[in-house]
């Protein structure tokens, strides 16, 4: 799909957000154009499983799975923050994490506490936003959300995108919480900092 197309769909959705046939017509063509372009740009992951575009769609619309858009930057960070959300609307941030990665950057492997990649600030109020909407939709109880971060290329700045959302207790919590009682140290979730008295 060439970025001209795009950009009509998206126009003609506020355009004509009422008219049911033209959104209809749009949605046709994204689909038509799509196959094409994730068999040009898609990049296997694992390459021991899947040979061609043709073979991982045939598992995906039978069983599911994961397409992922990966950011336009040669060094990409991806950090884990776990938080708890009370049914009583407080919530508390549990740990944080650089992500530790194995044979490719979709492979998580472990976390180093606590994260060092983004700013705590932003971090936090990112966290704050998704528990709100998290909390609009009853969703209580342990969460995980997966970010990355990057430079970008063209402006030079550091940005920060939320990737992943997954509701539960973690082995990354386990683990936050076995190395506190070992090192009787404590994290601090406004600064994101871990500190251990000698």
């Amino acid at each position: 799909m060439n970025s001209t197309r795009f950009f009509q769909v998206y126009e003609n959705q506020y355009r004509f957000s009422t008219n049911g046939v033209l959104l209809k017509q749009s949605y046709a063509q994204i689909l038509c154009e799509l196959s094409d372009v994730l068999d040009k740009h898609t990049i296997y992951i694992n390459k021991s499983q899947f040979n061609s575009w043709q073979e991982y769609l045939k598992v995906f619309l039978s069983e599911g799975g994961i397409i992922e858009a990966y950011p336009p930057s040669n060094s990409v960070t991806s950090i884990t923050v776990c938080l708890s959300i009370e049914p009583d609307g407080h919530y508390s941030l549990v740990c944080s994490g650089d992500q530790l990665h194995a044979e490719s950057q979709f492979s998580c492997w472990g976390l180093s506490f606590p994260q060092t990649s983004a700013d705590s600030n932003r971090l936090n109020t990112y966290c704050s936003s998704i528990v709100e909407q998290c909390q609009q939709r009853n969703i209580y109880g342990y969460i995980d959300i997966d970010f990355i971060t990057f430079i970008d290329i063209k402006t030079k700045q550091q940005n920060l995108w939320v990737i992943d959302l997954s509701i539960g207790y973690s082995e990354h919590i386990s683990l936050s919480r076995v190395m506190q009682y070992i090192t009787t140290g404590k994290f601090n979730p406004q600064m994101h900092s871990f500190t251990v008295k000698m």
